[in-house]
């Protein structure tokens, strides 16, 4: 999946990430702490651009996306880096906060979206 589509025109590296996180969040978030997290993602990660761009444009081409449904659009087995790329972005974000809290709620996400999948509902 990744590397599928073209990176937004006009978006940096930086406003793709701050879409993906505010979506996952539900809410507003601040730049500078973004800038501080996804620093350190793409420092560790060669690929991690090449995801946020990937999870970014799902989420322009999904208007009203949420991240649950993020999730059920990640649920398949050529998703695998997304869906990793999408759990270190709500690592990132709830290190700065209260890490286990946002980390399981993602988390739980996934796995019920990876239920649902396997049960056909």
């Amino acid at each position: 999946m990744p590397g599928l589509w073209p990176p937004s025109h006009g978006a940096s590296a930086l406003d793709d990430f701050m879409l993906v996180s505010q979506t996952i969040s539900g809410a507003p978030l601040d730049r500078h702490a973004g800038l501080s997290c996804f620093s350190h993602l793409h420092r560790s990660d060669d690929r991690f651009i090449e995801h946020i761009q990937t999870l970014a444009w799902l989420v322009r081409r999904h208007p009203g996306v949420d991240a649950a449904r993020l999730v059920r659009l990640l649920d398949a087995d050529n998703a695998r880096d997304l869906r990793a790329a999408l759990v270190r972005v709500v690592d990132a974000w709830g290190a700065l906060r209260d890490p286990e809290a946002a980390s399981a709620d993602v988390r739980a996400l996934m796995a019920c979206a990876s239920d649902t999948g396997r049960t056909g509902r």
